[in-house]
Parts: structure tokens; C-alpha cells; sequence
């Protein structure tokens, strides 16, 4: 007795189609979840690149602050309109001896916020007696460094820093913009 036995070899193009199909939403599929993760990725690597700068900015600030002999400008904000542009300038009195005490001989250490003045664009400088010395940050969307005597803090000052990585376009994913706030007590009010 003969078995009539009919093997086939090769794939009808229906299977052919399924499985092309098949490795096709696998590899989308794949290839979708590492998009979004490399995204996720550079949007967490901007914000700590945001995050180590602000911090080493209000370090910076800070430490000025806190050698201060307690005396801030008598009206720490002072908007400078030139040109339609705007500029805050903060200032604190610098204490030459390291004593404590407000002397005819201190000068004034400034934070100069440039939110659009005379070609600076979101930009916070650091200077002394009205000279701009040292360019802090170019990424700067707020800053604000409080009244000594005002917000609840008696002979400290709060101080609020915010960067986003490109201050000219909204925040989003690829654009991460970090707030910083920290308070700073003075020298004078912190020996008297």
C-alpha cells in the first residue's frame, strides 16, 4: 500500500505577509520604546546640567550674601528701563574688614539681572561698586534676592533662581526649566 502523502517545503505568501506583519510591529514597537527613552534621557541629563548650575550660582550668591554686614540696597530691586529693555539690580554691601559693621569704607557687591537690556538677554551678572565682572548665567528666567528685614526672615534674605535650558522657548520635555530657593542669613545679624 502506497501512502499518497503531499509534503509542501515552502511558505503560501499569506504566512509570508503574517509574519512580515508580525516583525514589523515588533521592530516599531521596539524602536518606538528607545525613542522615548532616549528622550526621557536627555530630558533628565538637561535638567541635572540645569541643576548643578543653579546650584553653584546660589553658592556663589550665597556666600556673598553671608559675609555681608546686614545693610542691602534701600530698594534691593531697581528696574533700569533703557532702550525698552529691562535690568534688576541687587545690591549688597560689601564688609572690607570682615568686622561686621556698615563702614563708610564698604563698597556694594551687585547681581545685575539682565532680562533684556543693551544686547543682554536673560542673563545674571555679578559686579561690584556698578561694574558687571562676571557673567553668572545665561539662562536665567527669574531672580530675586528678598529684603533683609521682610518674609518672615529677621537678618536673612530669600533668594529664588530659575534656569531653563533655552529661556527664549516654553518649557517642555526637551526644554527643562529647575527653581532653586534657599535663604541666607547676614554676617552683622548673625554675631549681634
Amino acid at each position: 500500500m502506497r501512502r499518497n502523502c503531499k509534503t509542501s517545503s515552502g511558505v503560501t505568501l499569506v504566512e509570508l505577509i503574517l509574519a512580515m506583519l508580525l516583525l514589523s510591529v515588533v521592530v516599531l514597537t521596539g524602536l518606538s520604546m528607545e525613542m522615548g527613552l532616549r528622550r526621557l534621557f536627555f530630558a533628565s541629563d538637561a535638567e541635572s546640567e540645569l541643576m548643578g548650575e543653579a546650584a553653584a550660582i546660589l553658592t556663589f550668591v550665597s556666600k556673598k550674601i553671608s559675609l555681608a554686614p546686614g545693610d542691602i540696597d534701600n530698594s534691593p530691586v531697581v528696574n533700569l528701563t533703557v532702550g525698552g529693555g529691562q535690568l534688576i539690580r541687587y545690591g549688597v554691601r560689601w564688609d572690607s574688614n570682615m568686622n561686621g559693621i556698615v563702614e563708610a569704607t564698604d563698597g556694594w557687591e551687585e547681581f545685575y539681572y539682565c532680562i533684556n537690556w543693551a544686547g543682554l538677554v536673560n542673563q545674571l551678572w555679578y559686579g561690584r561698586n556698578g561694574t558687571p565682572i562676571l557673567m553668572l548665567s545665561d539662562k536665567v528666567v527669574f531672580f530675586r534676592i528678598g529684603n533683609a528685614t521682610g518674609e518672615g526672615c529677621d537678618g536673612c534674605s530669600f533668594v529664588t533662581l530659575r534656569l531653563r535650558r533655552d529661556p527664549t522657548n516654553p518649557v517642555n520635555a526637551t526644554n527643562p526649566e529647575v527653581t532653586l530657593n534657599t535663604s541666607v542669613q547676614y554676617r552683622a545679624m548673625s554675631i549681634r
